[in-house]
C-alpha cells in the first residue's frame, strides 16, 4: 500500500469533487493520505473522503493536555501532530501528551527542523530551531519507549541526526516532505 504520509489541506478546498480526487490519486498509486490540519478540518475531510484520509489533527501542545488527545482519538484520529512548541520537543512537560498517543496506539507526528515564517514574522512562528531538533525524539523514545513517531521533513537541516535517531529506534520514521528536504 502506498500512503502519502504528509499532506495538508481540506476536502472543502479541492478544485474537484472529493470522490474524483480519490480516484485520481488511486490511479497514481496512492491509496491513502495522512491529512494534517486543525481537528475540525481533518474530520470534515474524513466525512467527505472516507477511509482515503488518515486523520492526524494538530494539537496545541502548550495548552492542550492528554484529555484533548484522547478526545481527538475518540473522534477518529490515528495520530496527533505536534507543531510550534514553546519548549523543546523533548521537554518533560510534553510527556503526558506523548503517553496519551502511545496509550491509543497512535502515531506522534512531529514537525522537526526548520519552520518557515510569514512575511510579517508574526509571533505564531516564534520558535527556536534547536527546540525542533530530531535529537529530542531520541529523548522522547527513552522516556516513552516504542512510541510510534513520524518526523516530518527528515529533520531539515539535521539530516544526519534524523538518520541516527531512526536507526536507533525501531518505531521512529521520517518523511521527506516540503522545504529543502526534496530529492
Amino acid at each position: 500500500m502506498r500512503i502519502d504520509s504528509h499532506a495538508h489541506g481540506r476536502a472543502s478546498a479541492l478544485q474537484e469533487e472529493p470522490a474524483a480526487y480519490v480516484r485520481r490519486m488511486a490511479a497514481q498509486g496512492i491509496e491513502a493520505l495522512v491529512l494534517i490540519d486543525e481537528p475540525d478540518a481533518v474530520f470534515a475531510s474524513v466525512q467527505k473522503m472516507g477511509s482515503f484520509v488518515i486523520p492526524v489533527p494538530i494539537i496545541d501542545m502548550d495548552h492542550d493536555g492528554p484529555d484533548e488527545a484522547h478526545r481527538l482519538f475518540d473522534r477518529g484520529a490515528r495520530g496527533i501532530k505536534f507543531f510550534l512548541p514553546h519548549h523543546p520537543l523533548g521537554d518533560e512537560r510534553y510527556f503526558p501528551l506523548y503517553e496519551a498517543v502511545k496509550a491509543r496506539d497512535g502515531v506522534a507526528v512531529f514537525h522537526t527542523g526548520y519552520i518557515m515564517h510569514d512575511a510579517d514574522y508574526s509571533s505564531r512562528f516564534r520558535v527556536k530551531l534547536d527546540d525542533l531538533r530530531t535529537a529530542h525524539i531520541d529523548t522522547i523514545e527513552r522516556w516513552v519507549p516504542h512510541l510510534r513517531v513520524l518526523m516530518s521533513h527528515f529533520g531539515n537541516p539535521y539530516w544526519e541526526e534524523c538518520w541516527k535517531v531512526m536507526w536507533a529506534h525501531p518505531t521512529v520514521y521520517a518523511d521527506l516532505s516540503g522545504g529543502t528536504a526534496i530529492l
